[in-house]
Formats: structure tokens, C-alpha cells, sequence
């Protein structure tokens, strides 16, 4: 046995859009608060400082005049500390921004080129410097695994207890259903939390496949991956 289950890109990719709108926003924030509204805060300046001691048609008159002389809008701006205020704000939501972008963005990065690798004997996920032993396995949960793709193997190497995640919307479903066949061979109902692997609808054993003289349009050969709910 010789399994590999390759990460699934279109799992991931939806980490890297939303952290490609949060920089693109990040973008526009620090146009604002670099350039935009400081603009505005030279013209809010001139009306609400230079042109405070004027009033009524002579404060509009300047104002028009000034206006047109800078090639400014004509609208009465905001008062300077609401400016700065607005300024502030621009800066507070790159920070938020990029708080949520960078670790979706690293979280797609670091995914590319992982696999969960699996033989007879031992899973090897790309990631861990040690192999699991099937062996060393005592328990499976799997109360989420039919509808959410998560279960928990419960292994136990140099007398620690340990637990691995199977996610299959992260990793190839018809590699992951293979590898959780093989894990659970060699335990007792009791110690699986949840249906076997050959119990679930659309899930076959590997080791039946072709059995039936090579005819793979019998009902319940599919090869087709259980549906699931979207997380």
C-alpha cells in the first residue's frame, strides 16, 4: 500500500482571496490617510483657520475665490480635528487589516506542496519529522468525519499520547478515505468513535475494488468522494 494525499488548492486559495481584498483595502486605507486627507486637512485649515475671522458672503467669496484659485472642491470641508480623526481612523483599519491578511496569507503559503503520505505500515504527514505507526494507534474519532471530513487519530509513541487531525476538505478525500481504511483495520468497533470507512455511503474498501470481475458500474463501486457540508 502506497497512498498520497496531496493538499487540496481549492481549499486553500479562498485564504489567499480574502487576504488579497484585506491588502487591497490596506491599499486604499493608506492612500487615504497619506494623501487623500491630508489634502482635504490644508483645505479644512484655510476655511476653518485662515478664513475663520470672515463672515457670511465675505467668507463665501474668499472661500470661492480660494477654491478656484487651487483647483478645489467648492463644498464646505470638515473641521481639521474631524480630519484627523478620519486620519487616525485609516491607519487603525490597515492595522486590522493586515492582522487578518498575513496569517491567511502564510496559512496558504505554508499549505503548498504538503500531502499526508501513507504505506502499510505508518502515515507520514509532510510536516511531521516522525511517521505514525498504525500500529500505535488506539482510538478514532470520528463523530465529524461524515459530515465535517474531521476525525482524531489517538496514537501512542514513547509512552505519550498523542493526537492527529484527518481533514479531508484539506487533503485529496479519496487518498484520506484510503488511509482512514488502513487505520482502522486493525482496531475494534469499540475503539472508533463514529461509522467505519466501509460502512459510509459511496465508500468501498480498496481492497474489493475490481473484485466484481473488473465491473466498476456496480452500485456502491464509485469512486466519487462522499458529499459533505461546505465548511
Amino acid at each position: 500500500m502506497h497512498v498520497k494525499a496531496q493538499y487540496e488548492e481549492g481549499f486553500f486559495r479562498k485564504f489567499l482571496y480574502i487576504a488579497l481584498v484585506c491588502f487591497g483595502y490596506s491599499v486604499w486605507c493608506l492612500y487615504d490617510g497619506w494623501i487623500a486627507y491630508p489634502a482635504k486637512l490644508v483645505q479644512a485649515n484655510v476655511y476653518h483657520g485662515e478664513l475663520a475671522n470672515l463672515e457670511g458672503d465675505e467668507r463665501d467669496k474668499a472661500w470661492l475665490d480660494r477654491t478656484t484659485a487651487e483647483g478645489w472642491p467648492t463644498h464646505v470641508p470638515k473641521t481639521p480635528e474631524e480630519i484627523k480623526n478620519d486620519i487616525v481612523q485609516q491607519y487603525v483599519q490597515i492595522a486590522v487589516c493586515l492582522v487578518i491578511a498575513i496569517p491567511l496569507l502564510l496559512k496558504y503559503l505554508l499549505a503548498r506542496g504538503t500531502f499526508i503520505e501513507a504505506t502499510e505500515a505508518e502515515i507520514r504527514p509532510s510536516w511531521y519529522k516522525t511517521a505514525i505507526p498504525f500500529a500505535a494507534i488506539a482510538k478514532i474519532d470520528k463523530a465529524r468525519w461524515a459530515k465535517k471530513g474531521i476525525a482524531k487519530l489517538f496514537y501512542t509513541i514513547d509512552g505519550r499520547t498523542k493526537i492527529f487531525t484527518m481533514d479531508d476538505f484539506k487533503f485529496a478525500q479519496a487518498e484520506m478515505a484510503q488511509i482512514m481504511l488502513r487505520a482502522e483495520r486493525d482496531l475494534p468497533d469499540s475503539a472508533i468513535i463514529g461509522p467505519r470507512q466501509s460502512e459510509l455511503p459511496g465508500d468501498e474498501d480498496d481492497e474489493q475494488d475490481g473484485d466484481a470481475g473488473g465491473n466498476n458500474d456496480t452500485e456502491g463501486d464509485s469512486d466519487e468522494p462522499i458529499e459533505k457540508k461546505i465548511r
